[in-house]
């Protein structure tokens, strides 16, 4: 038992004998440590203001749902019996076209494409609409800016980056 003690403060010994570097090596070490962090956090912050620049191009799309529902006609121009259709608008209110636009609805699911809505243009949509609905069947719009960023807005007009859909 006495050699296992003996080794063991040998062991804490030699740990205490051991050449950790000179004063200079830590400081370059923390120095070093210090300029990636700077770095990063400039980075990360260049980026924040780039979303946040971009947001505001984008600001001026929205989607007007209007509560007017109509039946659709058929091919005779009589009104058809079912189903009831929602009419909304996709608005581009900021200075450049906006592309990839999709509608989806409340479940996701991608209802209609829209063409591509020149700067200050409109596109109407019209979504087939269930009796028993009784809330708004489309949730957000996706779409393409001019830099190529993708972005949702929801019904309330938020804005969100999102990945690129094409």
């Amino acid at each position: 038992m006495s050699v296992w003690l003996a080794a063991q403060a040998g062991e804490s010994e030699s740990l205490w004998n051991q050449d950790w570097g000179s004063v200079p090596d830590w400081v370059a070490g923390f120095g070093t440590v210090a300029a990636v962090r700077y770095a990063l956090v400039q980075g990360v912050n260049q980026r924040k203001r780039e979303v946040e620049q971009q947001r505001r191009r984008v600001a001026g799309v929205s989607v007007d749902q209007t509560l007017t529902k109509y039946h659709l006609q058929n091919s005779e121009g009589k009104p058809a019996s079912d189903p009831f259709a929602y009419k909304a608008l996709v608005r581009n209110q900021t200075g450049a076209a906006i592309s990839n636009v999709y509608v989806f609805d409340r479940l996701g699911k991608k209802i209609v494409d829209v063409a591509p809505i020149p700067p200050g243009g409109e596109e109407p949509v019209a979504v087939l609409w269930d009796e028993d609905m009784s809330d708004p069947v489309i949730v957000r719009v996706h779409f393409n800016d001019i830099d190529g960023g993708g972005w949702d807005v929801d019904a309330e007009g938020k804005l969100y980056n999102c990945p690129v859909v094409h």
